[in-house]
C-alpha cells in the first residue's frame, strides 16, 4: 500500500514525523513523502530532529515544486494520502483545486480518484472560513482529523498524546496498527453492580462467549451495487468462517453500509469490495466481550 505524508508549515511538525514513524512499523506500506519550505523551519524550530531525519523516514521524497513528480498523477497507484499538519492555507488551496504545490496537486489527485483523503488541520480558534473548508472537505469524504488530545488513555506524557492522535489518524487510513491503549470501555458497567474482568467470558460447556466484528463502508456513487456486494460476497465469506453467526446488515440513504456479526468472528478479515463501489477503504473492528465476575 503506497500512503502519501505531506508536512506543512503548521505548527505541529511532530505528527508528521510520528506518522512516518509507525508507518514505517507496518509491513507492505510505503510512504511518499512532501514537505513545504516552512514545513522545514518547523521541524528544526519545534522538534529535536532535522529535515534530512525525516526524510530517512520515507521510502520517497519530493520537493514541494516537483510538480513532474510520479504523486501527481492519477495514474500512479497510490492509496491514501496524509496531511499532518496541515496549515489552513493548505486546507484553503485543497479545498478550492489550486494544486499549485505538489502538496495540494496530489491532495487534489487524490480527491479525484476518489480515494482516501486525511487532513490533520492545526489551527485555533478557528474562524468561519476555516469551518466552512472543512465542512465542505468533509462533505467531500475527506477525513478531517484535528490533533486533539484525549485523556481517557491516561496520558503520563505530551508524547503519549501525540502517540494517541497519531495512532487515530493511521486509523483513517485504513490500517491496522497496534496500539494497547484503545478504549475497551468503562471499568464499571452502569447496567449492574459487578466490575468487568479483562479475560473472556467462559460459557456453561467451558467454552468462550461469541466475538462481535462491526465492518463499515461509504458507497462512492454506486450505492445499490454496494449494497448487492455486503448481500452476497461480505455475507458468503461470514457463512463460510461461522455458519452459526447472528449477521445484522444496516445501511443509509447516503450510502453508508455496516454489517454486525457475533459470533466466532475474531479472526475472520472481510474480503476488498472492487474499489470503484466505495469512497474510501472500509474499516473493521473486532471485539472481546468481558466477563463479569
Amino acid at each position: 500500500m503506497r500512503v502519501i505524508v505531506a508536512i506543512t508549515g503548521a505548527t505541529g511538525a511532530i505528527f508528521g514525523i510520528r506518522l512516518l514513524e509507525r508507518l514505517g512499523e507496518i509491513p507492505d506500506v510505503e510512504t511518499h513523502l512532501i514537505m513545504s519550505r516552512w514545513a522545514r523551519m518547523n521541524i528544526n524550530a519545534e522538534t529535536g530532529y532535522s529535515a534530512k531525519y525525516v526524510q530517512s523516514l520515507a521510502d520517497v521524497t519530493y520537493s514541494e515544486g516537483d510538480q513532474g513528480a510520479a504523486v501527481s498523477s492519477g495514474s500512479f497507484r497510490v492509496e491514501a494520502m496524509i496531511v499532518a499538519p496541515c496549515s489552513m492555507r493548505t486546507l484553503a488551496a485543497i479545498r478550492h483545486g489550486l494544486a499549485d504545490n505538489l502538496i495540494t496537486r496530489a491532495a487534489d489527485v487524490i480527491l479525484k480518484e476518489r480515494r482516501n483523503l486525511v487532513l490533520l488541520p492545526r489551527e485555533t480558534p478557528l474562524n468561519a472560513i476555516h469551518l466552512d473548508n472543512m465542512l465542505e472537505l468533509a462533505r467531500l469524504g475527506v477525513s478531517i482529523c484535528p490533533p486533539m488530545p484525549a485523556f481517557y488513555h491516561h496520558p503520563d506524557s505530551l508524547d503519549d498524546m501525540i502517540h494517541h492522535i497519531t495512532v487515530r489518524a493511521i486509523d483513517q487510513l485504513g490500517l491496522n496498527v497496534i496500539y494497547d491503549k484503545r478504549w475497551t470501555g468503562l471499568p464499571h458497567d452502569p447496567r449492574s453492580n459487578k466490575h468487568r474482568s479483562t479475560s473472556a467470558p467462559a460459557d456453561h460447556d467451558g467454552s468462550h462467549s461469541p466475538d462481535t466484528m462491526m465492518w463499515e463502508a461509504v458507497a462512492d456513487n454506486a450505492i445499490d451495487e454496494l449494497r448487492q456486494w455486503t448481500q452476497t460476497e461480505l455475507l458468503d465469506h461470514l457463512d463460510a468462517a461461522d455458519p452459526h453467526a447472528e449477521v445484522r446488515v444496516y445501511h443509509n440513504d447516503t450510502g453508508r453500509v455496516v454489517v454486525i456479526a457475533t459470533g466466532d468472528v475474531a479472526a475472520f478479515q472481510p474480503p476488498t469490495p472492487p474499489h470503484p463501489l466505495v469512497r474510501r477503504p472500509p474499516h473493521t473492528w473486532h471485539f472481546n466481550r468481558a466477563a463479569l465476575p
